[in-house]
């Protein structure tokens, strides 16, 4: 059995020499290749074979004497299989997970341990995402007297990064390997740095906008209508402009560079899409491609996020409209919960940001997540003045919700300052939305003749 260490060119091309020399041959591509095609029942374990510019068939001996088994993230690779039998490994079970974690910590070898124990475990492999090396890695933490079991979870909430740093395992050429899952991901993103093509930046670009969006559901369709709606120019694109996407897509839609962008993500495991282009990636990939994006440029990109998810959406109330709206909600609550203390604040692309506020809190208010709805609404308000367009549509959707909430008298109060607030400024569509709400709000209340009379009043005014 010979082990190749895949994880660079340099470290193939040396565990490779590194047979000849352990069995007595000349130590040479060619003659190593001769040598195994002519001998019977070895095993070629060629590890890590993640970097796209390695020539995996360099390494390959001819003829079916042998068996070579690839481990890779690279999708592109399966096309060197013989037979099919190809194999995507998922995290790890729960079980398995656990059972691995206590092993490496030498606690009980895996099988045995307290109940304690195997609790405190379940819930460090849950952290992890069920992530085989990050569990190595853990263990390796714990193992070292690091920190403890129970310990573990409170200190990777703060330190998540250094405490995986700790786990890593030491270099041991062709047996152990040498970076942490951090660094792996590092040495992915340091080789689309380097590439020259567009849909590497738009690769980049795509991993810093789904770092603030949820981990899951990413629908490659909330990138093709906020593109769309740019070009139809129905609201203001002071923050598009800054941003790669729209830079790569200057005319319309690129649905080849959007697919090549995502294939490059795929190829080095840091997205997956499943048959229906929803995009997702590992709750461990998600949290640390956002945590390297450097400070003074998160606010900026979890902007961007937010203004994008906000221009795939619309005010419409056509049944695609809906629809759309209630599968952004979990980006929309990542996004306000990443950067919702700037969301609404001054500067100059406010009213961008302002009728983005008013599609989010519409969608809060269709799946009748109403704290969140008025929450928006109340925040929106404190940014109009007395004149803006948007000013009694919104103070109309305060009173609704409130309603929605069952807060009846609160909702009575709320119509009434907005009828008052109407009148005076002789907003008449503003007076009979005030009047019919107040109407609606105390008839709830049991005071039904005082709405209906409320009623009449609205329709002959």
């Amino acid at each position: 059995m010979f082990w190749l260490d895949a994880t660079s060119v340099e470290t193939a091309e040396d565990s490779f020499l590194r047979i000849a020399h352990e069995c007595h041959q000349e130590e040479n591509f060619e003659s190593i290749k001769t040598w195994l095609s002519r001998k019977d029942n070895w095993l070629l374990i060629i590890d890590n074979a993640d970097d796209p510019e390695l020539e995996i068939s360099r390494f390959l001996p001819m003829g079916n004497r042998g068996t070579v088994l690839i481990t890779t993230r690279n999708p592109d690779l399966r096309h060197l299989r013989t037979s099919d039998c190809s194999y995507h490994v998922q995290e790890m079970s729960d079980k398995d997970a656990t059972e691995l974690l206590l092993k490496l910590a030498a606690i009980g070898n895996g099988h045995g341990g307290d109940d304690t124990a195997k609790i405190s475990a379940a819930k460090i492999v849950k952290a992890l995402g069920y992530l085989a090396l990050a569990i190595n890695q853990a263990g390796a933490v714990i193992g070292q007297g690091l920190c403890s079991l129970d310990g573990f979870c409170d200190v990777y909430s703060k330190q998540k990064k250094e405490l995986l740093e700790s786990g890593r395992s030491q270099p041991q050429p062709g047996i152990e390997y040498r970076y942490s899952v951090y660094t792996t991901w590092e040495i992915s993103i340091g080789r689309i740095e380097k590439m020259t093509e567009k849909h590497a930046a738009l690769a980049l670009e795509l991993l810093r906008l789904f770092s603030f969006m949820h981990f899951d559901g990413i629908s490659e369709n909330i990138f093709k209508r906020a593109r769309e709606r740019y070009r139809k120019g129905s609201s203001s694109v002071i923050i598009c402009d800054r941003s790669v996407l729209f830079k790569l897509m200057p005319l319309e839609w690129n649905q080849v560079l959007m697919g090549q962008a995502l294939a490059l993500l795929i190829s080095l495991s840091l997205v997956s899409v499943d048959h229906n282009r929803q995009i997702s990636m590992h709750p461990l990939v998600h949290e640390w491609s956002r945590d390297r994006i450097p400070e003074k440029e998160r606010q900026e990109a979890c902007l961007v996020a937010t203004v994008i998810l906000g221009m795939s959406g619309s005010l419409d109330y056509t049944l695609t409209d809906q629809q759309h709206r209630r599968l952004l909600l979990p980006h929309i609550d990542a996004c306000l919960a990443s950067g919702s203390s700037k969301f609404l604040s001054e500067g100059p692309d406010l009213e961008e940001r302002l009728f983005i506020a008013l599609i989010f809190s519409t969608a809060y208010d269709e799946m009748l997540r109403c704290e969140k709805a008025l929450d928006l609404w109340l925040n929106i308000l404190k940014q109009l003045p007395l004149n803006h367009l948007y000013r009694f549509p919104v103070l109309s959707r305060v009173g609704s919700t409130l309603l929605s909430m069952r807060r009846f008298r609160e909702s009575a109060e709320h119509f009434r300052s907005m009828l008052k607030e109407s009148s005076a400024s002789d907003n008449r569509q503003g007076m009979f939305a005030a009047m019919f709400g107040i109407a609606h709000a105390i008839h709830e209340l049991g005071e039904h003749q005082k709405a209906v009379d409320m009623c009449k009043d609205a329709i002959l005014k």
